[in-house]
């Protein structure tokens, strides 16, 4: 875990909000959890001949059914759990930061939407 001392405040022109910002860089966790991501990306590839894109995931979870429907909900849900642990275990990584939580998932729609427009993610995975 961090330091609490790498955490600083971030303020903006409207005054200082109260969401906490790491501005320690960890070259060993950030490569661990990039091989991570980039390993269970390829397992997807290689035993469901599947991209592993989030908007894709779960627009199958949403309008489709059977089989391929329950891994990607499956696959949905260990992310929705693991940030849900996340929260619980390491709060002091996640500020206060006050939104506007119908606002938010307006923009997290209007992002999906453009991507599945798009046919794909532009970071390059799909």
């Amino acid at each position: 875990r961090r330091a609490a001392s790498a955490l600083r405040p971030v303020s903006t022109e409207a005054g200082p909000r109260t969401m906490m910002i790491s501005s320690a860089f960890t070259p060993m966790a950030s490569g661990i959890g990039g091989v991570i991501i980039g390993t269970s990306a390829a397992a997807n590839m290689l035993g469901n001949g599947r991209i592993t894109g989030i908007s894709g995931i779960l627009s199958g979870t949403l309008f489709t059914s059977g089989l391929d429907s329950a891994w990607k909900a499956a696959f949905l849900g260990g992310m929705l759990s693991s940030a849900a642990a996340q929260t619980v275990y390491f709060p002091e990584y996640f500020g206060t930061l006050k939104i506007n939580p119908a606002m938010s998932a307006a923009a997290g729609l209007l992002v999906g939407f453009g991507t599945q427009m798009g046919s794909g993610c532009t970071s390059g995975h799909g």
